[in-house]
């Protein structure tokens, strides 16, 4: 009886120490939406200079397809968050990254690029969902 009632404990125990706020993203202060085959217009989005999205109707711009354009627009509460886009061309094993530190007052949040080591030649396109109050970083001019 002992024995299982220390287990139980045990368990409870490490179900909690688990538990975090992962499991709910909008509480995150960064999120990457998954845009996989999304058809953009064109966008002045580059990897260093990324495009800043602040309403829904910069958003409507930015995507062809009206449906997907409100999709999206429903995971984003403009009112407390903004979207940023970057979209290039390179290897198909590029990777961007992001960090979140916490300075001083303040939160922010910088974005690191690694460039892939295959020559095969892809459009990349990421988007991200960031609270006003979080000051983004992009990555230096490659």
């Amino acid at each position: 009886m002992r024995w299982t009632t220390a287990t139980l404990a045990l368990l409870g125990f490490l179900a909690l120490c688990t538990a975090d706020d992962k499991t709910d993203p909008k509480v995150q202060p960064v999120r990457e939406l998954i845009v996989k085959d999304l058809k953009i217009g064109k966008v002045k989005a580059k990897l260093d200079e990324p495009a800043k999205v602040t309403n829904a109707e910069e958003l409507a711009k930015l995507v062809a397809d009206k449906d997907e354009a409100a999709k999206i627009a429903e995971e984003i509460d403009f009112a407390k968050e903004y979207l940023i886009v970057f979209a290039w061309k390179g290897s198909g094993q590029d990777k961007l990254e992001h960090a979140i530190k916490a300075e001083k007052d303040e939160l922010s949040v910088s974005f690191t690029y690694t460039a892939g080591r295959t020559r095969d030649l892809r459009q990349h396109l990421h988007m991200y969902v960031v609270k006003r109050d979080v000051v983004f970083k992009a990555p230096p001019k490659i």
